[in-house]
This record gives C-alpha cells, structure tokens and sequence, in this order.
C-alpha cells in the first residue's frame, strides 16, 4: 500500500515536470491564449483617455491640500519637539551615569527630534531647490 503511494507521486512529479518542460499542444495553446488576452488588456488599460483642461484654475484644490499640509507639519513639529526635549532630559540624566549606551540613545533621540522639528522646514527648502514643470 505505501509502495503505491510512493509510486503514485512519483508519477504524478514526472507529469508535472513533463507538464512544465513539454507541454501537449492543447496546454500550449492555453497558454498563448492566456498571454494574448493578458496583452490585450494591458493594451486597453493604457490606452484610458484622460479630459483635463490646460488653463483650469487650481487655487480651490491646491489651497485644500496646502492647509492639510499645514496640520500634518504642525502635528509632525510638536512630535518632534517632544522627542528634542525627553533626549536632551536623558542626556542629562545619563551624565550622571558610567554607561555609555544610555548617552548614545540619548544623543540618537536629539537627532531623530531634530530632524522631526525641522521637517516642514526640510520640505520647503527641498520644493524650492526643484524645477517646476
């Protein structure tokens, strides 16, 4: 019974490698079928035409996402100006201490809150230094 079993997967690998290595003419054109409708869809999808008008004006849109934009800095700040100040308590706290470990995550939460505080800031200098298109 278990010499069977044995067998019996045995042959069904060698027609799944069979399978994969030299398919019969039916599975052949299967898959050719498949590739063919998978290309024509991409072809499709491609192709959507898009209706935006060139000279539209965008102030409404633009001034929606810039006051978003606003309270995300905001909120990104104030988290960042927390993280400044509990590394810069820690920092103190760790002078008192022999280990060294502790003024190295201390100074690692300075910089991380450092560079949350000035995000915002980073952002605006990195949108005025690239060219509009």
């Amino acid at each position: 019974m278990r010499q069977n079993k044995i067998q019996n997967e045995r042959t069904n690998e060698k027609t799944n490698q069979r399978k994969l290595v030299n398919p019969t003419k039916k599975e052949w054109y299967w898959h050719v079928a498949q590739f063919g409708v998978g290309c024509l869809l991409l072809f499709f999808a491609v192709n959507v035409p898009v209706f935006a008008a060139g000279n539209v004006d965008t102030s409404q849109i633009t001034g929606g996402f810039d006051s978003i934009y606003q309270v995300i800095a905001a909120i990104v700040s104030a988290i960042g100006s927390i993280f400044l100040l509990w590394g810069l308590f820690e920092w103190a706290q760790s002078l008192n201490t022999q280990d060294g470990g502790a003024q190295s995550i201390a100074f690692k939460r300075i910089g991380s809150g450092l560079i949350a505080t000035l995000a915002p800031q980073i952002i605006t200098v990195i949108r005025t230094g690239l060219p509009n298109s």
